[in-house]
């Protein structure tokens, strides 16, 4: 279920790597180029559209996400309209409806992707997120793009000692809070590599990736 979402593979343990989604309401997932990593971002929409009970939206602020997956919504035009419907969704939803799980992707150029009164909208929801019930967000870009939310009031609600790094360069990012990468992990490099980082301490992943599951 959404508690523990098989995302890869322990790089050392070789055991199955699980995510709790549901422990904050918006989750962070950043690379140095997201578009690099597509394959899991499809990989992960899959995962989330097999729960029971759960309804999977894909907003694409960037045009990115183009391959069509079955019971996925997704919405990448009049953006100003989807985040009325978010907004209203946010302070509607309630604990007997299915869970509601929001993929942003391009998320670091909402600013400059609505209006004014689109971008107060969001910021109004984002600012109350903690009170809706059933429904979290994802958030999704290059650290390059995400890094520039750090400057958003709203987002001092988000919890960086959780998230999801793709690929290398955690060590040169300040979005996640992370214990320091030791030499050997500094090295390695291959398709599907991830850090996931609960508690500010990250364990080094091979994420599963489209047509992996």
């Amino acid at each position: 279920d959404i508690t523990k979402v098989p995302i890869g593979f322990n790089f050392y343990e070789k055991d199955i790597t699980k995510v709790n989604f549901s422990k904050n309401k918006i989750y962070l997932i950043s690379a140095k180029n997201i578009k690099d990593n597509m394959k899991f971002i499809y990989g992960l929409a899959n995962l989330f559209s097999k729960v029971p009970k759960v309804k999977t939206r894909v907003i694409d602020m960037e045009g990115i996400f183009t391959e069509p997956i079955l019971d996925i919504k997704l919405f990448n035009e009049k953006l100003d309209v989807i985040f009325a419907a978010l907004d209203k969704d946010s302070t509607s939803r309630n604990e007997t409806q299915d869970l509601a799980v929001n993929m942003l992707i391009g998320v670091g150029t909402i600013k400059k992707k609505l209006s004014t009164a689109g971008y107060e909208i969001a910021k109004n929801m984002f600012d109350n997120i903690n009170q809706s019930k059933n429904i979290i967000y994802i958030f999704i870009d290059s650290y390059d793009k995400m890094k520039s939310l750090k400057l958003e009031t709203w987002f001092n609600y988000v919890d960086t000692t959780r998230g999801l790094w793709l690929g290398e360069g955690l060590d040169n990012q300040s979005l996640l809070v992370s214990n320091e990468l030791t030499q050997d992990d500094k090295k390695y490099s291959y398709e599907g590599m991830g850090f996931v980082i609960e508690d500010s301490k990250y364990t080094l992943i091979k994420t599963v990736l489209d047509g992996d599951q």
